[in-house]
């Protein structure tokens, strides 16, 4: 069995026996698909080049696909749904076509290759224009979008594995831009967003019974917008997050430590494709921290001339490997020092090779245990519901001039005179948003509370919020909470007529 991209070539030479001068060749090629097919789906502007070049960069392995050309006479060539499936993760840009990016047929291929397990990273402004349907809300995670927002930098959300430390990025655009902000459906992750705070990308993942696993990533703005330099790493990412380790989690027990402190990282490790795949980790610590010795669980080994810790073995369908270890903070450390530990994570048989990231900062604030939450939820329509932030600095570093931005859910409408706070710092109502600022003490905390009514449609959507909180020292994180609405009920009594 051919493994994925095995390609072969072969050259048949045929000579004539009467002229021994007259020879022709032809060279035969045969491929196994590459793990990852891009689809270039674009009109009037060629994209195809820079998708190449990140790929390249990134040291990935793909195919090509082109729908249509970019210019010129077309006969539409749309990847069919048995295409899709050899590939376990599929690129696809629709560039500046308004026209038609994604057709309907394309659409229903995509939506059969994702419910048998696919994975997709899609980019196009112009799709949710003409595809604000049950797809792009099922599979993609689109709760609601506005149109032609516009945005000029993209920056990524803290933490997220996507996103986390990207930018703020000047977007140029090789022709207009029309782009989307996008609000995500429960489970659905914002890796990025815009200089206004809106999201502008969207990743989903469902997990269920194998082979159902299915992933996307949705970007409402041109991937070819990013810098140059800036693409192969985001394209990086993603393919990592789409693949089939993707699921795969790296974190330390805390996002601040004290200079000279300790630290436990944890790594799990995640197949959830329905074959056996064989996986590696390599994660090489920095200087700043010194292995506990004895403290490394889990199936990986420790190299200590090296300081790497590293793990290759076949992992089966759902199944996953955990390691864990302790290591000692370096003293003397100025406090603020970001420490990036690394992972490297590789899906062998593909080739397909990505990092992960897990960054402490040294005598820090640490606002990440803080939680968002509205109640009653679910709640009926009209009714008056109570927001509630709890602003916890568990970081061993006060946070000078924390802050708080709170997006109301969109529809929603505040209740005047129902903001309290507890803890100090200043609070008051903004347009649409919950505003916060003031001192937080290491392991201090502040409590704000609001009250907002429902919009009255018998029939409404979940509502999303969001939280932005900063502790003024370089810190960020977001909270995000969904309201699920019930419909609307009305009862009446029930009359009975005696028939003759």
């Amino acid at each position: 069995t051919a493994g994925w991209d095995a390609r072969d070539v072969v050259t048949l030479t045929a000579r004539s026996s009467l002229s021994p001068t007259l020879v022709q060749t032809a060279v035969l090629t045969t491929k196994a698909p590459a793990p990852i097919l891009l689809v270039d789906d674009d009109r009037w502007y060629e994209q195809q080049e820079k998708y190449q070049a990140a790929m390249a960069e990134a040291g990935l392995p793909y195919d090509s696909w082109q729908t249509c050309p970019a210019t010129g006479p077309c006969q539409p060539n749309s990847p069919p749904e048995e295409v899709l499936r050899w590939y376990p993760v599929v690129v696809w840009w629709t560039g500046y076509d308004w026209f038609r990016p994604v057709t309907a047929d394309e659409e229903a291929a995509l939506e059969a290759y994702l419910a048998g397990g696919g994975r997709l990273f899609l980019s196009s402004q112009d799709f949710l224009y003409y595809h604000y349907d049950s797809f792009s809300q099922q599979f993609l995670g689109v709760l609601g979008y506005t149109e032609d927002v516009m945005p000029t930098v993209a920056r990524g959300v803290p933490e997220n594995p996507i996103g986390g430390g990207l930018g703020p990025c000047p977007l140029d655009y090789p022709f207009p831009n029309w782009s989307d902000g996008v609000e995500p459906t429960p489970g659905t992750a914002v890796p990025v967003r815009d200089q206004g705070r809106r999201g502008i990308g969207l990743a989903r993942r469902e997990e269920g019974p194998l082979p159902g696993d299915w992933a996307t990533v949705f970007f409402a703005f041109p991937f070819e917008a990013l810098p140059e330099e800036v693409r192969p790493e985001v394209m990086e990412r993603v393919v990592g997050w789409l693949s089939w380790l993707g699921s795969s989690t790296f974190a330390a027990d805390r996002g601040a430590v004290a200079s000279g402190g300790m630290l436990t990282y944890t790594l799990r490790v995640r197949n959830d494709s329905p074959t056996t795949v064989t996986a590696s980790l390599s994660n090489t610590l920095p200087v700043s921290l010194t292995l506990v010795p004895g403290s490394l669980t889990g199936p990986a080994t420790y190299i200590s001339p090296t300081r790497r810790i590293s793990w290759e073995e076949a992992l089966g369908p759902g199944a996953s490997v955990t390691v864990t270890y302790r290591v000692t903070v370096a003293a003397g450390l100025p406090v603020g020092t970001p420490i990036t530990n690394t992972v490297r994570l590789g899906l062998e048989g593909q080739h397909i090779r990505f990092h992960r990231s897990a960054v402490v900062r040294v005598g820090a604030p640490d606002l990440s245990p803080s939680a968002l939450w509205f109640a009653p939820s679910p709640a009926r329509p009209g009714t008056v519901v109570t927001g509630t932030l709890a602003l916890v600095n568990a970081g061993p570093g006060d946070a000078p001039t924390a802050t708080v931005t709170n997006l109301l859910p969109t529809d929603s409408a505040f209740i005047s005179g129902s903001l309290v706070w507890t803890g100090g710092g200043v609070a008051e109502i903004l347009t649409g948003t919950v505003h916060w600022t003031g001192p937080l003490s290491a392991q201090g905390r502040v409590t704000l509370t609001y009250q907002f009514t429902l919009p009255t449609s018998p029939l409404h959507p979940p509502l999303y919020g969001v939280a932005f909180l900063e502790d003024g020292t370089g810190g960020e994180w977001e909270q995000a909470v969904w309201l699920m609405v019930e419909p609307l009920r009305w009862y009446f009594p029930l009359v009975f007529k005696q028939g003759p």
